[in-house]
């Protein structure tokens, strides 16, 4: 019987640590399942957020993008300006005197390039018929009367000249002006002092062999 009863504690009690190793265990692994869930939200929000940032408006939309800098402007923001509609760039340096001069200049290229594509497009068309039809008087008020094709076929080409001149001008003034507002509002920023002296004195030269004379200039 004490036999019997020895052995059933040693059995009761032998089984405890096993029991308590094991609910640690459990806890643990939901510990482990607990940080990785978190772990996982994280990483799931932290990817929301990027989304939301590479969806933010771009610069050039907001106003910290056209604010003056220590009194002075953005050339980006001037040149963007610039870009979307000639003469806003000078308007933005204020510099407001020039946009008069950029839409005339913008105004007059306007104009070259509609003349010279409105008569190309006569002459061409003049000199299909004269070839098709063999005509050479035409009631249009753009064409010279009584030409043959071969002079009309001169004139097309002149102006279809003038009309690709015309073209290349126009984009070349449009980024001119462009150019202009952004190295204008670069130049602002620079500091142009008066106060400008040119300052000459003699100096020891030291560090060499033997001791010698020089002279220092000094600009301001």
């Amino acid at each position: 019987m004490l036999l019997s009863f020895i052995s059933l504690n040693t059995l009761v009690f032998g089984q405890a640590p096993i029991k308590d190793r094991e609910t640690i265990r459990e806890r643990q692994e939901v510990q482990v399942d607990s940080t990785i869930q978190k772990d996982s939200i994280w990483l799931d929000s932290l990817v929301v957020e990027e989304k939301k940032k590479s969806f933010n408006t771009p610069k050039v939309f907001t106003r910290d993008f056209y604010k003056y800098k220590n009194g002075y402007p953005n050339p980006k923001a001037s040149l963007f300006l610039s870009f979307a509609l000639p003469g806003t760039g000078q308007i933005y340096n204020k510099k407001i005197w020039k946009a008069p001069i950029i839409y005339a200049g913008m105004g007059g290229m306007i104009y070259f390039l509609d003349d010279s594509s409105t008569k190309y497009v006569a002459y061409r068309n003049a000199y299909k018929r004269s070839i098709s039809e063999g005509s050479s008087t035409f009631q249009s008020p753009l064409i010279e009367p009584n030409l043959s094709s071969a002079a009309l076929k001169i004139q097309r080409d002149k102006y279809e000249k003038r009309r690709t001149l015309s073209y290349i001008g126009t984009v070349a003034v449009y980024g001119l002006f462009a150019l202009e507002a952004f190295v204008d509002a670069h130049l602002q920023s620079f500091d142009i002092s008066k106060d400008l002296s040119l300052d000459l004195k003699p100096s020891m030269q030291e560090h060499y062999s033997l001791p010698g004379l020089g002279v220092v200039l000094s600009v301001k």
